[in-house]
């Protein structure tokens, strides 16, 4: 747990041929495999997927937990080389967590338009609702956190950024919500023309 807070991979490799679990939790949930894939630390996931940490492992220890993986985790960090590195470790790309997010819709959080491109390239759908949570797509989620660069990729690939949640709520609803104001305007200036 220290080396992987302190991003010390020699250190981790050390406790991991210690005999050190590869699936340990942390005070959080997340396992060392999630935070190294958040953080695209890819020496650690190396070591830690060696060691046999479990791609598909939950985070659910607390209810208050969202029940993430950790290519859930590398696609909210925008981490395009360790997803791709879960994937072919054996991550599940039909992962979605307790709010019915998948790595779409963790991508387009993250703004990582790479991310994006190879997801669609591997026949994800882009405009998938989040029926746990409020119905939410990508472009909705994208928008509440104001990441622009991934509502124009979005929209370049057809997705409408004017579908509506079963609350009646759009993207630029969504981006008000957010308080993100750049996404607001750019959202407007789509919408009047």
């Amino acid at each position: 747990m220290n080396a992987q807070d302190a991003g010390d991979a020699q250190a981790l490799g050390a406790a991991l041929a210690a005999g050190a679990n590869p699936n340990l939790l942390s005070p959080s949930g997340s396992s060392m495999l999630m935070l190294a894939a958040h953080r695209g630390q890819l020496e650690h996931i190396e070591l830690l997927l060696q060691a046999g940490a479990d791609p598909d492992m939950r985070q659910t220890r607390k209810d208050s937990e969202r029940g993430d993986t950790a290519l859930l985790r590398a696609f909210y960090g925008g981490q395009l080389a360790a997803a791709q590195r879960l994937v072919q470790a054996g991550a599940r790309l039909d992962a979605r967590n307790r709010w019915d997010w998948g790595v779409v819709h963790m991508a387009a959080q993250s703004g990582c338009v790479p991310c994006l491109q190879w997801l669609a390239e591997r026949g994800q759908a882009l405009d998938a609702p989040a029926p746990a949570s409020r119905g939410e797509t990508p472009a909705m989620l994208a928008a509440a956190k104001g990441r622009i660069l991934a509502l124009e990729w979005l929209e370049s690939r057809g997705v409408d950024l004017w579908r509506t949640d079963p609350h009646g709520k759009n993207a630029l609803d969504w981006a008000k919500w957010g308080n993100q104001r750049e996404a607001e305007r750019w959202l407007l200036e789509r919408q009047l023309r």
